[in-house]
């Protein structure tokens, strides 16, 4: 059985290469995940600043352990290392999950 391109069903085909949403082989996403990164970087610091500069405490208690300044400049400053180790940590794991899948034989 021939679907509109010609092609057998359940066979994948080039076709849809040639349109505007088609990744290349050897494309790279990176452009748009440190886009991505940055932005979400960008809105930690910007909230951690405008909670922090609206916060009445002079101080918080993390686990009854660390206690931290509460100001804008250090909430921004600890939501940007926040954001900034969580998603540095995800990238490297999404790349070290494409190294093993490219090595993959099978």
């Amino acid at each position: 059985m021939t679907d509109d391109t010609g092609t057998e069903s359940g066979r994948r085909s080039d076709a849809g290469r040639d349109s505007p949403g088609a990744v290349e082989p050897g494309d790279d996403g990176r452009p748009y995940l440190i886009g991505a990164a940055v932005t979400v970087v960008a809105f930690a610091g910007v909230a951690g600043y405008t909670l922090g500069s609206n916060s009445p405490a002079e101080t918080a208690t993390l686990a009854s352990v660390l206690t931290l300044p509460v100001s804008g400049l250090s909430l921004a400053a600890y939501g940007v290392g926040l954001a900034g180790l969580v998603v540095g940590l995800l990238f490297g794991l999404v790349s070290l999950a494409s190294r093993l899948d490219d090595a993959d034989p099978g």
